[in-house]
């Protein structure tokens, strides 16, 4: 009777552990650890106000000789909840290695400001991979 109760007990610890382990790992990707894809390494999203331009730049690093697909959205809210697009770009390329997109635009006062961008890639006409990614949120 011993030996069974102690068996559960131990199952009981080991799949709790289990569960605790599992749940701390989805809760770092919210703290910096990046996902892993499967054709770029890394994907970023940049916003820096210069006076009254927002600089905008964006980078893809692919690793796989796909076409890719950047399209960075300046976005812009007057309480940080509901945003609105002020300005898009895109730029397409195949190959490897850096890719990187950077504009300026004119910004207004009183707004909080964020860049979003969406990394496509593709096999043929399908996209294959998204990613989606935003810059801090800046005020001017």
């Amino acid at each position: 009777m011993k030996k069974k109760l102690f068996t559960i007990i131990l199952a009981f610890v080991m799949m709790t552990s289990f569960i605790v382990e599992v749940y701390a790992e989805e809760a770092q990707d919210n703290y910096g650890v990046e996902p892993f894809y499967t054709n770029t390494s890394l994907v970023t999203a940049n916003l820096r106000l210069s006076g009254a331009t927002a600089i905008c730049n964006a980078q893809n690093v692919m690793t796989k000789n796909k076409k890719s697909k950047i399209t960075m959205t300046l976005q812009k809210s007057s309480d940080k909840s509901t945003y609105s697009k002020v300005k898009a770009w895109s730029q397409e390329s195949t190959g490897t290695g850096n890719k990187t997109l950077e504009k300026r635009n004119a910004i207004t006062k009183g707004y909080y400001y964020r860049l979003r961008v969406v990394v496509r890639i593709y096999s043929g006409t399908e996209v294959i991979e998204k990613i989606t990614k935003y810059s801090t949120v800046k005020y001017y």
